[in-house]
């Protein structure tokens, strides 16, 4: 008796261990490689897109979050596992049913048996009713069905997580969508003057031209200038209804019905919070989702482990059962009983191994995602900050560029005014100084997605709800 306790007592002791497997540590920088340009007095909103003072995308981002098909899809798998665990919950619980039944079976007796003086062999019909409540438990002396119900609450929390992926997907993709139209508004605002500049150039040199005073070369020269600029504006307004789709889609409307009404670029970018790499841990909503994923693969694998060890279903049953319906509800007819039973697989042909190696495998599968993830986050802040920072020196150059493009263009025309140099190097002095205003004008709608992708990157703070 005595070693049969100790030996139940090592069965519990064993069934009671959790997976402990050895697994490479994840590294962690201590600082960013890029110089992280923050403002300690800044103070970080849930809606970031706030901090940009723009009516239009405020109200497009609250339709967005509203209406958005990802984040209707997203809430409803959070629905289905809070639903899965409410389901691994329940059998933990005691199981009970009702059970109604009619019988009747026909079998060969030998009356002499019950002392009957018939010699011969009689059928007998028996007609049985029933109503019982069935009652059906498993004990969970290993917690075998506890670790399934901690892996379907882990899972929740990674819908959880990845619901607010895809919020914080949504929003971004928002902002950058929406300014990428007004850099696109600026750039053919330019382009129409562009056009009207090279109109009017057109018109002087075919007066010049008709009046002798200039080459043939000249003017077609400056109708090469003007066509080429036209097919640049239809070029843009090709990516400015790609931009508008892409935008009416996220908001969950029609493309071929939605508009943008206009607008215009910040002309400043707010403030950064000062943001460590460690905190990028908690604040990206994909690596706690790979993390919650990791603690349910660990779970997965303690449940599995635990199918070597024996089940216990206790069962019972209480109710009425009687031959005859006119006696049912006497007392005589009452029914009950009760049974423990002890199951334990001898063989099952190498099932329980392969599901244990399978559940090991997973969970080995998740750590390098959630590994590869971090290492991905750090990926994407060091590349949106180096982004950002040689946007806004290549920002610099060019704005000095563009100065000193467009004192050539003014220096060209007064020299070709004197006869001292001719059209072709005004024209060229012209499509530079064009040129560098257009990557200007584009340049500053990157280092607004920049900022944006910067914040996409750190982890926005968790939507309030």
């Amino acid at each position: 008796m005595k070693y049969g306790q100790l030996f139940f007592l090592l069965l519990c002791l064993v069934g009671c261990r959790h997976y402990e497997p050895k697994l490479r540590e994840t590294t962690i920088p201590v600082s960013w490689k890029e110089n992280f340009p923050y403002d300690n007095a800044f103070v970080e909103k849930n809606q970031f897109w706030q901090l940009f003072e723009d009516p239009i995308l405020n109200a497009l981002e609250e339709e967005a979050i509203n209406a958005n098909f990802d984040l209707q899809i997203a809430a409803s798998r959070i629905l289905q596992a809070r639903a899965l665990v409410l389901k691994e919950h329940g059998k933990r619980l005691p199981e009970i049913n009702l059970d109604a039944s009619l019988s009747e079976d026909e079998t060969l007796i030998d009356p002499r048996f019950f002392g009957s003086p018939v010699k011969h062999l009689e059928r007998v019909k028996q007609q049985e009713y029933g109503l019982l409540a069935d009652f059906s438990y498993e004990l969970d002396l290993w917690g075998k069905l506890k670790d399934k119900e901690k892996s379907a609450k882990y899972r929740l929390e990674a819908t959880r997580w990845d619901y607010e992926f895809v919020y914080q997907t949504l929003v971004t993709d928002v902002a950058l969508h929406y300014f990428a139209l007004r850099a696109l508004e600026e750039e053919l605002a330019f382009l129409r003057r562009a056009i009207d500049l090279w109109k009017e150039t057109v018109a002087l040199n075919e007066s010049r031209v008709q009046a002798g005073l200039s080459s043939e070369i000249n003017l077609s020269r400056a109708k090469s200038e003007l066509a080429l600029t036209q097919a640049e504006m239809e070029q843009t307004k090709w990516q400015y209804i790609n931009e508008e789709n892409a935008l009416a889609t996220l908001l969950a409307k029609p493309a071929s019905s939605w508009k943008i009404s206009a607008g215009q670029l910040p002309k400043e970018l707010p403030s950064l919070p000062n943001i460590l790499p460690s905190e990028i841990l908690l604040r990206r909503a994909d690596i706690q989702a790979a993390l919650a994923l990791v603690s349910a693969g660990r779970s997965d694998v303690d449940a599995t482990l635990k199918t070597y060890f024996p089940s216990f279903p206790l069962t019972a049953s209480l109710g009425l059962v009687s031959p005859f319906l006119s006696h049912f509800f006497e007392w005589q007819a009452r029914y009950w009983a009760y049974g423990l039973n002890a199951v334990q697989s001898l063989f099952d042909g190498g099932q329980k191994k392969a599901d244990v190696r399978v559940a090991k495998a997973q969970f080995v599968e998740r750590y390098a995602i959630y590994q590869k993830t971090v290492n991905q986050a750090f990926k994407d802040v060091e590349d949106a900050l180096s982004l950002l920072h040689f946007t806004d020196l290549e920002l610099r150059a060019r704005n000095e560029a563009l100065d000193a493009a467009t004192d050539t263009v003014v220096l060209a025309k007064e020299q070709y005014d004197h006869g001292l140099i001719s059209y072709l190097l005004v024209a060229d002095s012209e499509n530079t100084s064009l040129a560098v205003e257009r990557q200007t004008i584009a340049l500053k709608g990157e280092q607004v997605k920049a900022w944006i992708r910067l914040m996409r990157a750190l982890g926005l703070q968790k939507q309030s709800s």
